[in-house]
């Protein structure tokens, strides 16, 4: 069984997600797309136990069309749900760890180079072991020549039992099948995912949250010009949620104006590379096994060196009960001057413990799971 990446948090990256699928083969942008009934077969002999077809119902349908001169197939893959030695099970298509996907040529080459992948968002995952898996919602190969009933295909299909390399190279081969008479000419491709792949954290599984009041003090002293306050309309808000017997705390940010002496200027909270990002056990300064998010599409900020840059969006992190009070590693950054706030100057997070109520969601204000380049 192949392993799955450790859940803590949900990335929101849908936004993100349209404008990069608009840029790579999901919008229309005046392609006609050919639709056909497809399937996958993806036989498993169990011995005395029979075959079993990992493939049933793990595809949607396919589309055929022609961008710039080159001509593409997008598989749309779902989940299924099989019967592997009288045990029920969720079967999808899988590519993480080294999973080969691709189709072979007409003389057996296989291509797995120029393949574009979709993936299941929010509430669309797999639970595998206890850990939510997103799965691969589509492939986009490039191909040349006609479209074809038959096509052999490299493809991991994983399930809540066990995982099978399908390929020509191991004794389990998939075929996948285009019936060529149900095409019609449509305008847009269904069942697309989002073309990047965020990694799964605990916040999918939590079904409730508690939202506290808090302030954020990080405050200098510029001697006669008086203090400037970097903390306080940086917070957005504070949340605590369980999952699996699991605490953890995530402190959402916003970018915001602060005073910084008689200028008013644009700050945010900076995760960039110099940043020093963490909170404090004690006097131990804590860093790792941190879950950051970041600020993606137009939602950036300008740094003190004229550059836009995506700025830190939450911190979410294990904790064994809600304290009153939590002191922070953070960089402020704005576009006059920053600050790292820790030693020197200290950034305490503080909550009214008496003021909470309970939110279903905080998925809309989180950020997306690596830090990105604005372009």
């Amino acid at each position: 069984m192949k392993k799955t990446s450790k859940a803590i948090l949900v990335a929101v990256v849908v936004v993100m997600i349209v404008s990069v699928s608009m840029a790579l083969v999901a919008c229309n942008g005046g392609i006609e797309y050919t639709k056909y009934e497809a399937s996958i077969s993806a036989i498993v002999s169990m011995g005395p136990a029979g075959d079993v077809e990992m493939g049933e119902g793990l595809v949607k349908n396919a589309y055929a069309y022609e961008k710039d001169g080159q001509q593409y197939l997008t598989v749309v893959f779902d989940k299924s749900e099989i019967t592997i030695m009288k045990i029920p099970c969720t079967t999808f298509v899988d590519d993480s760890d080294g999973a080969k996907i691709g189709l072979y040529d007409s003389e057996g080459n296989l291509t797995t180079d120029g393949v574009v992948f979709s993936y299941s968002t929010g509430d669309d995952y797999v639970i595998v072991g206890s850990e939510p898996v997103f799965y691969v919602k589509s492939a986009t190969f490039p191909i040349s020549g006609e479209i074809k009933e038959e096509y052999k295909i490299a493809v991991y299909v994983n399930s809540t039992a066990r995982g099978m390399q399908f390929s020509e190279d191991t004794n389990y081969k998939a075929v996948l099948k285009i019936n060529l008479e149900s095409a019609e000419t449509v305008k847009n491709m269904d069942g697309i995912g989002s073309y990047t792949k965020s990694e799964l954290l605990a916040e999918v599984l939590a079904t409730e949250y508690t939202k506290y009041g808090a302030e954020l003090d990080a405050k200098i002293t510029m001697g006669p010009m008086g203090t400037a306050d970097f903390g306080g309309p940086l917070l957005s808000g504070v949340y605590s949620y369980e999952v699996s017997g699991k605490k953890y705390l995530t402190i959402v940010f916003a970018k915001n104006q602060i005073s910084i002496l008689t200028s008013k200027v644009n700050a945010f909270v900076d995760g960039g590379e110099d940043a020093v990002t963490g909170y404090y056990n004690g006097d131990k300064l804590v860093t790792n096994g941190l879950l950051l998010t970041y600020s993606y599409g137009t939602d950036y900020a300008e740094n003190s060196d004229g550059d836009n840059v995506y700025y830190l969006k939450s911190m979410t992190f294990e904790i064994d009960s809600v304290s009153a009070e939590y002191a922070l590693s953070i960089y402020v950054n704005s576009s006059s001057r920053g600050a790292q706030f820790g030693e020197k100057y200290s950034a305490t997070l503080k909550l009214d413990l008496s003021d909470t109520q309970k939110v279903d969601s905080i998925s809309s204000l989180l950020g997306v799971r690596e830090q990105g380049k604005v372009q």
